[in-house]
């Protein structure tokens, strides 16, 4: 079996003005190939995806006004990649929430949960769970997963959370 007949992990990470994407092999979570869609709502957009070698796989220049249309474009490219069987979808999220600790299932219950706090992140949040919504719309079948950056931050140590301006450590 090749590679490309493998299953693979699909992540996410929407930005203000920019969409990152990454596509893992699942058996081994190596790196397979990245991409983004930068300068979101301006003259400058573009679609580049490289494989892990630096390989240019795609170069498009676009219109992407918004997050919407830049996600759609993701989602009709990898409908047409059908030797990347995609086998679950993670999206980095930046708010979660006070109750949720740990990734989570995307489910119905987690959305609404989600959506209640939009006003924590309302630069952020917004844009992906419209993201959640579109992949979830393409690849219904496909399980998918909400990281929290919430999470990673908490474990910080207190020098680094209050004192960011410190060039090295205490």
């Amino acid at each position: 079996m090749t590679e490309k007949q493998d299953a693979y992990i699909l992540v996410i990470n929407c930005g203000s003005s920019s969409l990152k994407f990454s596509m893992y092999h699942l058996a081994t979570l190596m790196p397979t190939w990245s991409g983004h869609v930068s300068h979101i709502g301006t003259g400058r957009a573009e679609l580049i995806v490289k494989t892990n070698q630096d390989e240019l796989l795609i170069k498009r220049n676009g219109k992407f006004p918004d997050l919407s249309s830049a996600v759609q474009e993701v989602i009709q490219w990898l409908k047409k990649e059908k030797h990347y069987p995609i086998k679950a979808i993670g999206h980095q999220l930046v708010q979660r929430g006070p109750k949720h600790r740990q990734p989570a299932l995307i489910t119905s219950t987690l959305l609404k949960t989600l959506r209640h706090f939009v006003y924590l992140a309302p630069n952020h949040l917004p844009d992906e769970l419209l993201a959640i919504k579109a992949f979830s719309a393409a690849f219904p079948n496909v399980p998918q997963v909400a990281c929290f950056d919430t999470d990673f931050h908490s474990g910080m140590p207190s020098f680094v959370k209050y004192y960011p301006l410190l060039d090295k450590p205490i």
